[in-house]
């Protein structure tokens, strides 16, 4: 029989109801407001054509659709249901099947104590040289991130090292600067990255992989200024734990991966219906970051349907007439952050705005080089930030960390990082890049 602290535990991952309630708040509210924005912009739309078996803009051909149909109001509230079944439904089923399977598999791993004795290993291995783990587990994620791009499948690897920086005395934070954080500026930094350089620079019109000493100045710079905030956050919180912005929803995790509770586990046997009845439970646990993200991308959807993208993109294309190369550039990559919103993926967006943007910048004195680097720091800075990440939202909704408090922690260092981008655009422009 289980004593009354196992009964107690809490296994695996799960969202807290009052976060869950938060975040439908949020994004049902966008919902709304996207939908409201389809009844105010005026619809317009692009030629398209096929370029390589792709469908990519015609630059030049925005024209308003004459007797447009605005969508009823009943769209706002089925977008969600219906992004299923649109192109975007195999990204949607993607992110949800994944979400419950590390859901299920933790929940499964750590009630038959695995998990602890994954943790105690590592602990036992590496607890005395834990900072250069800290260097190692970052360095390997941002050349992950930069070189391949890993995705929604970090998913999978997210909480274990959670749990590792927990029994390290460090804050649950730190886990997520190692892997989810590295891998995002990674591919922020992108070097050998199919996406975000060799087809980002092949749509472009430039040599691929070319111009690669400016993108290894970025990585190296990116990277030293990861690891310098991930190691002095984590030195703050080994000294104070209580400065840790996720003190109180990280106790779960430090009354069994610290201390002698971290080498306290029990040999059990586990018949197997109670493992897919275990399953089945941690699966339920994460799902709503599953209908999250069909929130998410229904607000997507519904500025697609409503024919208001290209009507956004026009008019952002005009604020670069009369300005300066530099100043061109920035709008062009604020224009990348805006348009990230209803077009995360990195091919779409590509395929969608980089045939407007290559002219904007010739006419503005910007090589086609220059506007693919520009795009590609554009196209992955906001997925730190951007509560219409979903990547970021189950990251969140693992923590158990509210939106406010991940901005509260990271802020500064966003700071940093956007500094360091403007001025790595300006020495693309200053130099002819």
């Amino acid at each position: 029989m289980e004593s009354n602290a196992a009964q107690q535990r809490q296994y695996g991952v799960k969202i807290s109801p009052k976060m869950v309630i938060g975040m439908f708040a949020l994004f049902f509210v966008l919902l709304i407001g996207v939908g409201i924005l389809t009844k105010v912009l005026p619809q317009g739309a692009y030629e398209r054509t096929i370029v390589d078996g792709q469908e990519t803009i015609v630059n030049g051909t925005y024209k308003l659709i004459e007797n447009p149909t605005v969508l009823p109001v009943w769209k706002w509230f089925t977008a969600p249901v219906e992004v299923l079944f649109s192109s975007d439904g195999p990204l949607v089923v993607f992110v949800i099947f994944l979400s419950v399977m590390v859901g299920g598999i933790y929940y499964v791993l750590d009630k038959a104590d695995v998990l602890k004795r994954m943790i105690a290993w590592i602990y036992r291995k590496f607890g005395k040289q834990k900072y250069f783990i800290l260097f190692f587990m970052t360095s390997l994620f941002l050349i992950v991130g930069s070189t391949i791009g890993f995705g929604e499948t970090i998913i999978g690897i997210i909480p274990l090292v959670i749990l590792m920086s927990i029994s390290f005395g460090w804050d649950s934070l730190v886990g997520v600067a190692l892997c989810y954080l590295a891998t995002t500026r990674g591919y922020a930094a992108s070097t050998f990255n199919p996406y975000g350089t060799a087809m980002v620079q092949s749509i472009a019109g430039v040599p691929v992989y070319s111009g690669l000493w400016l993108r290894f100045i970025y990585f190296i710079v990116t990277a030293a200024v990861l690891v310098i905030f991930v190691y002095l956050y984590a030195k703050k919180i080994e000294k104070n734990p209580l400065k840790s912005f996720t003190y109180e929803t990280d106790q779960k995790w430090r009354d069994q991966y610290t201390g002698q509770a971290l080498f306290t586990y029990e040999k059990r046997k586990y018949p197997f219906k109670e493992f897919i009845k275990d399953f089945f439970k941690g699966a339920l646990n994460i799902l709503p970051t599953g209908l999250i993200a069909c929130l998410i991308l229904g607000m997507q959807y519904l500025i697609k349907e409503g024919n208001i993208l290209d009507t956004i993109i026009h008019g952002l294309a005009q604020l670069t007439a009369n300005a300066s190369p530099f100043g061109a550039a920035l709008i062009m990559c604020a224009f990348v952050l805006i348009v990230e919103v209803a077009l995360p993926g990195t091919m779409v967006k590509a395929l969608t705005i980089l045939p407007i943007l290559v002219p904007i910048g010739e006419f503005s004195g910007i090589s086609r080089q220059s506007t693919s680097f520009i795009f590609a720091i554009g196209d992955a800075f906001p997925n730190m930030i951007y509560p219409t990440d979903s990547l970021l939202i189950f990251t969140l909704a693992i923590l158990g960390c509210r939106y406010k408090a991940w901005i509260k922690w990271l802020w500064k260092y966003v700071l940093v990082c956007a500094a360091l981008s403007v001025a790595l655009i300006g020495l693309a422009i200053a130099v002819g890049f």
